[in-house]
């Protein structure tokens, strides 16, 4: 028994021998003190970089300059992201060239008629190659697009110096829809290069002539009988004939000067210039002298594109023969101005005036004028065309001139323009033919119908 009892007491020794051997390496070593020193360096770290983050928040702060950049992006995409020039740039250019050549026969006009696209030098409105870099600089805040979109619809808006107000259509947008001057304006914007006009280097070219040699000479081969059916004729490239704007029977103004007895007064309009010189550089340069009271900027500037040397030649040999006629042919006067001596003093509309037919004429093109009076008058609106809105004319025409009632001012300004001019509407613009294109009776008609616009 003893025996048993020394023997299990070895074994339990033994056995708490070896757990304590156990026991140092795993409790002792590993989970005491460990323990502590990783909670405490679990906490400590971790509250200090919380304390060391406020330096990751000052790159927030810090971010300030990176926003600095944004405001040299937003004058980019004031530009850039304009509505206008999102859908300019989805147009068709190809469309806006056609649209721009294109004669508008409610007009009388194409873009055409008064704009170059190969040269910078003046038409009758400015020259639009290169346009591009020019219209960024016309009105603060507007990208090139925005300029030349407007420039359409409200040409009025913005007149570049040296150009007159009133001479550009201000109704584009009764002939072409907004995609279509979408189109046009997309085109405007590839118009790219040196300038190099044909009219202009012929109208260099003339002048130089001229002013070397002073005198040009009639060819042998000149033709007046060709110069008058030329003069006659329409030209769909100028929008015009020559006889659209002058009389050959008369010195008195139509829209340009009359040109009878032409050859007597163009030999002493420019010194060193005999009548053929003159005459010349008056049909290919027709801004190197302009004729004193008229402005400058009517008279197509590309006649050297639409007919040769030798036509303008056969031209200028027509012009001269213009002569033996008295000094200021009034017979065309006495017969359309019945506004003067043989005018009642008071007009009255006559009870066959017919307001229906008068819309008709109003809105009908006549060849001889290369105009309808709608080419240039609204007649639903006040505002101007080329010249004033007709909506509420009535009111407006009975206090123009003192004695005049309404249907007086109406009709004397159809047969007499130029005997009064609306305020800031230049003179000579509104043709002063009309009296040989309508009767007497028709006439009437228009009236009566512009007293209906209310």
């Amino acid at each position: 028994m003893t025996r048993i009892l020394r023997t299990g007491w070895i074994v339990f020794v033994a056995i708490l021998a070896g757990c304590g051997t156990y026991a140092t390496p795993v409790f002792e070593a590993s989970t005491s003190t460990p323990i502590a020193v990783v909670q405490a360096n679990r906490v400590e770290p971790t509250t200090e970089p919380t304390a060391t983050i406020m330096p990751t928040i000052e790159p927030s702060a810090t971010m300030i300059p990176t926003e600095e950049p944004t405001p040299t992006i937003e004058p980019t995409e004031e530009v850039a992201v304009s509505p206008i020039d999102r859908l300019v740039a989805s147009r068709d250019t190809a469309e806006g060239e056609v649209l721009f050549n294109t004669l508008q026969a409610s007009l009388g006009f194409a873009c055409s008629t008064c704009h170059h696209v190969d040269s910078e030098q003046q038409l009758i409105g400015p020259g639009l190659l290169n346009i591009k870099d020019r219209a960024v600089t016309r009105v603060d805040g507007q990208g090139a697009a925005q300029y030349l979109y407007s420039s359409i619809i409200n040409p009025n808006e913005y007149i570049v110096d040296g150009f007159t107000e009133g001479v550009m259509p201000a109704n584009w947008t009764d002939v072409y829809t907004d995609p279509e001057i979408f189109s046009i304006v997309a085109y405007l914007l590839t118009l790219e290069g040196e300038s190099d006009s044909g009219a202009e280097t012929a109208s260099s070219d003339a002048t130089d002539g001229a002013s070397e040699t002073t005198v040009r000479v009639l060819p042998d081969t000149a033709d007046p009988e060709n110069g008058v059916v030329l003069f006659e004729t329409f030209q769909s490239d100028a929008g015009f004939a020559c006889s659209t704007c002058h009389h050959v029977d008369s010195e008195d103004r139509l829209i340009g000067p009359g040109l009878l007895n032409l050859g007597s007064r163009a030999e002493s309009r420019v010194d060193g210039q005999d009548a053929i010189t003159y005459i010349y550089q008056s049909i290919v340069h027709p801004s190197e002298f302009v004729v004193p009271d008229y402005p400058d900027q009517v008279m197509p500037a590309n006649w050297a594109d639409v007919y040769s040397e030798a036509e303008i030649y056969d031209i200028v040999s027509y012009l001269i023969t213009l002569g033996d006629g008295p000094a200021a042919d009034t017979s065309a006067n006495d017969d359309t101005a019945i506004a003067t001596d043989d005018m009642p003093a008071t007009i009255e509309l006559p009870e066959t005036a017919n307001a229906e037919n008068g819309a008709v004429l109003f809105e009908m093109f006549q060849a001889e004028a290369s105009f309808a009076c709608s080419t240039c008058h609204h007649a639903d609106s006040e505002d101007r065309l080329i010249g004033p809105g007709l909506l509420n004319v009535v009111t407006r025409a009975q206090t123009r001139v003192d004695g005049q009632s309404a249907v007086d001012y109406l009709f004397t300004s159809i047969t007499n323009p130029s005997d009064f001019v609306v305020p800031d509407y230049p003179d000579q613009l509104m043709p002063q033919n009309w009296a040989d294109i309508y009767n007497e009776a028709e006439i009437y008609d228009i009236v009566a119908y512009l007293t209906t616009l209310e």
